[in-house]
């Protein structure tokens, strides 16, 4: 009815098309599916809320949880990747506790209310050069993930081999 179909439009604006499947036809995990050629992987059915380890919850997983349970939820979508999606990305929080803050590198952002849907979007958010803390807080919780800047350009390391006499 009306409140799915706002759950729908609120998701996509949100995180994309690309995921919305995993709202509309929930599955709890990933599974293989010879025929399948779409999602990240051929012939696997990436549209579970949690991947086929059966550990690994995604984001999707926190929207529902956030919005079906009173179990405290604090969740940065995008948590498992360690890179930015851009030198400004956009910071979606998925919270069912109330008012979440927003600090990059210990320097608070701001804070947003959650709305109808449990979410909380900070568009733009300039990051710093290299390793980003993006700190979220609310009801008496707090969210940590390190996202690196892909404006900035990767430090190489490089192994140099010592050998010593032995064999």
């Amino acid at each position: 009815g009306d409140v799915a179909a706002k759950v729908e439009h609120d998701w996509m604006e949100h995180v994309g098309e690309l995921r919305v499947a995993q709202m509309l036809h929930p599955v709890m995990f990933d599974f293989g599916s010879d025929c399948r050629q779409g999602g990240e992987h051929h012939g696997f059915n990436d549209k579970g809320l949690m991947a086929a380890d059966h550990r690994t919850k995604k984001d999707a997983y926190w929207f529902y949880r956030a919005n079906w349970t009173d179990d405290p939820v604090l969740h940065i979508v995008g948590a498992t990747s360690d890179t930015a999606s851009s030198p400004t990305p956009d910071i979606l929080v998925f919270c069912n506790t109330g008012r979440v803050t927003l600090s990059i590198n210990g320097r608070e952002v701001g804070s947003l209310d959650p709305d109808e849907v449990k979410s909380c979007r900070w568009d733009g958010v300039a990051l710093d050069e290299g390793d980003n803390a993006i700190t979220v807080r609310s009801g008496g919780r707090e969210r940590t993930v390190m996202w690196w800047n892909p404006k900035t350009e990767r430090p190489r390391f490089t192994v140099e081999s010592q050998t010593s006499g032995a064999v």
